[in-house]
């Protein structure tokens, strides 16, 4: 399968969907969601799960800069979702690249504010079918 071909597919479940009334939030993080499985599968890119700690508790600080200069990633970085724990001390993100050493220019930028941890993650399926065939 295409990835054009795929997105074209999601993204049009996506319309149909959101013509349902369903939460177009909860709709996007799906799309962005199976759109980074697929790219993993077509592309060999490697997921990441990034935590980003706050310095000194500040979100504020990284939104001003967010939405003063973006994200600041390399290109061949890509954002897939994120998430903030309910005490906003630390945001995680799920993040696409061809290695963890792609992501440090990111990681210089912003890491005057945050403290990150970074752990290399994959899919459930396919952590289950890499150990079903390394027990082969």
């Amino acid at each position: 399968m295409h990835l054009s071909a795929a997105v074209r597919r999601r993204q049009s479940s996506f319309a149909k969907l959101s013509s349902r009334g369903l939460a177009q939030e909860n709709l996007v993080t799906r799309l962005n969601l199976d759109c980074s499985t697929l790219c993993f599968r077509y592309t060999g890119t490697m997921l990441f799960m990034v935590m980003e700690r706050f310095r000194n508790g500040d979100a504020r600080a990284v939104g001003e800069r967010f939405q003063g200069k973006g994200r600041m990633m390399p290109d061949n970085v890509k954002y897939v979702a994120s998430w903030v724990d309910a005490k906003a001390m630390c945001c995680f993100q799920l993040m696409e690249a061809p290695s963890e050493e792609a992501m440090q220019p990111w990681v210089r930028a912003w890491e005057d504010l945050v403290e990150f941890e970074i752990v290399a993650v994959e899919t459930s399926q396919e952590f289950w079918e890499r150990l079903a065939r390394e027990s082969d």
